[in-house]
C-alpha cells in the first residue's frame, strides 16, 4: 500500500474519531440528536466510512470483498440520507434491507454447514424472535409490519453470517472479530431505532441537565448579566435518540476498517511497532488520541453555544461548556456548580 494512502487512512481515522466525540458532546449538550449540525456531521461520518473502503486499494482481502463492502457502505449512505436527513421511513428501511443482504453475502465466504453454524443460527433466531415479539406490535401499529419483518430477517441473516466469519477461515481472526462486533452493534442500534420511532409518545422526564442561556434582559447569575440556567429535560424518546448513533457509527466504522488486512492497519502506526519503548509510545499515542477527542468535543459545544446563546462572553461560554459535563457526570444539579 502506497505511503500516501496510509497517510489518508490515518487522517480519515482521526477525523472519524473527532466527529464521533463531536456529536456525542453536542447531543449531550443540547438534549436533541436531530439538530442540523449533529445530523450533518453524522451523515459525513458515514461518507467517511465509504471513503475508507475506497482508499483501501490493494490492502483489501480480494476484489470481490472490496466491491461488496463498497456497495454496502454506498447503500448505507443512501439509506441514511433517506432515513436520517429526509425522514423517509419506508425507503430508508428498504435500502437498509439491501445493506444487510450485501453484508450477509460478503461475510458468507467459506460457508458450509457444520455444528457451529447451527449453534450460531439458533442463538440469532431465539434472540430475534424474542425481540420481535416486543417490537412487532409497534411496527404493526405504524403500518410497516411486513417491511419490518423483512428487515429483521435480513439483519438476523447478516448477524449469523458475521458470527460465522470466526471459524470459516476466509478472514484473519482480527478482521473476523471486527465484523462480528460490528454486526452486534448494528443489531443493538437498530433496536433503539425501532423503539425511538415507534414507541408511544411519553413526555415523562427521566433526568435533567442544565446549560447557561441568555435573553439579554435579566441577570440572575453573579457577574454575568442577562444569563440564566436552562433545564434540558431528557425523556425516554430523547435518550433513545441519543443512544442510536453511539452504536451505529462504531458498527459502520469497524466494517469499513475490516476492508484492511490487519498487517496494513498496523503498518499505519509504524512508530508503535514492538521494540524498545513500545509500551511508552503506545501509551503516549493513546493519551494523545483521547485528548484530541475531548478537545474536539469541548470545541464543538463551545462554538455551538456561541451560536445558540447569543452574545455570551468567553467566560460564560466556557462555563456553559464545563457545566454540562459536570452536571451530566455527577449527581449535582447545574446551579450547584455556578
Amino acid at each position: 500500500m502506497f505511503p500516501i494512502r496510509l497517510t489518508i487512512v490515518f487522517i480519515l481515522v482521526l477525523f472519524q474519531l473527532s466527529i464521533y466525540s463531536s456529536f456525542v458532546a453536542l447531543d449531550l449538550y443540547s438534549g436533541e440528536w436531530r439538530t442540523n449540525y449533529s445530523l450533518g456531521i453524522k451523515f459525513v461520518s458515514i461518507i467517511i466510512c465509504w471513503l475508507l473502503s475506497i482508499v483501501a486499494g490493494s490492502a483489501q482481502h480480494d476484489r470481490r470483498d472490496a466491491l461488496l463492502l463498497r456497495l454496502a457502505l454506498l447503500l448505507s449512505v443512501v439509506a441514511d440520507y433517506l432515513l436520517c436527513l429526509l425522514e423517509l421511513l419506508v425507503p430508508g428501511i428498504a435500502f437498509f434491507v439491501a445493506v444487510q443482504l450485501v453484508y450477509a453475502y460478503r461475510h458468507s465466504r467459506g460457508f458450509k454447514w457444520r455444528p457451529l453454524e447451527g449453534v450460531a443460527l439458533l442463538f440469532v433466531f431465539v434472540v430475534s424472535v424474542i425481540i420481535f415479539s416486543f417490537v412487532g406490535p409497534l411496527l404493526a401499529r405504524a403500518g410497516i409490519f411486513w417491511l419490518g419483518l423483512i428487515y429483521v430477517i435480513s439483519l438476523s441473516l447478516s448477524v449469523w453470517m458475521a458470527i460465522g466469519t470466526l471459524w470459516r477461515g476466509h478472514y484473519p481472526m482480527a478482521t473476523a472479530l471486527k465484523i462480528m462486533i460490528a454486526l452486534f452493534l448494528f443489531f443493538i442500534s437498530d433496536l433503539f431505532v425501532t423503539l425511538y420511532y415507534f414507541l408511544p409518545p411519553d413526555e415523562t422526564t427521566v433526568f435533567v441537565t442544565q446549560v447557561l442561556a441568555s435573553d439579554g434582559t435579566t441577570a440572575n447569575l453573579p457577574n454575568e448579566p442577562g444569563q440564566h440556567l436552562v433545564d434540558i429535560s431528557w425523556t425516554i424518546k430523547s435518550i433513545l435518540g441519543a443512544i442510536i448513533w453511539r452504536f451505529y457509527l462504531p458498527a459502520q466504522f469497524l466494517l469499513a476498517l475490516s476492508a484492511f488486512h490487519p498487517s496494513t492497519l498496523l503498518s499505519i502506526f509504524k512508530f508503535l511497532q514492538k521494540g524498545e519503548g513500545y509500551v511508552r509510545r503506545l501509551s503516549i499515542a493513546t493519551i494523545l488520541i483521547v485528548i484530541l477527542m475531548l478537545f474536539v468535543a469541548f470545541l464543538t459545544v463551545y462554538f455551538y453555544s456561541g451560536n445558540w446563546l447569543n452574545d455570551f462572553s468567553m467566560s460564560a461560554r466556557l462555563r456553559s461548556v464545563t457545566l454540562i459535563f459536570l452536571s451530566a457526570g455527577s449527581g449535582y444539579s447545574g446551579d450547584e456548580w455556578v
